[in-house]
């Protein structure tokens, strides 16, 4: 009886967001970003932590991950997580160069990024983390208690725009004889490559 009471009083404090696990963590961004192919884009974004963050003096780094079904191993950490990491300023990574830059300073709260040269193999989800020393990493990700925005990147087609012309019939007449002496020599080349081999 007492374990369900305790079952149900955490549910009910869940529910009210009184018990969420850990409090003081943020984040702040477009759920979508569109992005046309071989072209850049920024992507802003802030976040925030809690308060006892601002009491470490240790480096500040962030990572952000493409939440494909593979793992990265952090180690600085010892430790394997979700994604593929596309980038850091933790150096201690020696994370592959990608076409994603930081371009926010994690200090003041800003996990801004940019995408250089969009390609399709960019287009995801993707998460970020952090960590500030022992006692101060966390993932700001979907699946949390607070559930943190994920951003998407969609990675499309330039749109084409169709050049009609329109042709006079002298011009029609051209080009039809263009085509079939192109033809023409071509079959002329394929019968003669034929005759040389053999």
């Amino acid at each position: 009886m007492t374990s369900f009471l305790l079952t149900s009083l955490n549910l009910l404090l869940l529910y009210r967001g009184t018990l969420t696990i850990p409090p003081g963590y943020s984040i702040s961004m477009p759920k979508k970003v569109l992005v046309e192919i071989n072209h850049c884009t920024d992507v802003p974004c802030m976040f925030t932590t809690p308060e006892r963050y601002s009491k470490s003096s240790a480096p500040f780094y962030i990572y952000w991950f493409k939440s494909i079904r593979k793992r990265y191993y952090l180690v600085w950490i010892n430790m394997w997580v979700p994604g593929y990491l596309m980038v850091t300023n933790d150096l201690r990574q020696k994370a592959e160069i990608t076409n994603f830059k930081l371009i926010g300073d994690p200090k003041n709260g800003d996990c801004s990024f940019s995408i250089a040269n969009a390609q399709p193999v960019d287009s995801g989800k993707y998460y970020m983390r952090i960590d500030k020393g022992s006692g101060f990493r966390y993932a700001f990700e979907s699946s949390a208690p607070q559930h943190h925005v994920n951003p998407q990147i969609v990675v499309r087609d330039s749109p084409q725009i169709k050049v009609i012309q329109v042709l006079k019939k002298q011009e029609n007449v051209q080009v039809a004889t263009i085509l079939l002496g192109t033809f023409v020599s071509i079959l002329i080349l394929i019968a003669c490559l034929y005759f040389f081999s053999g």
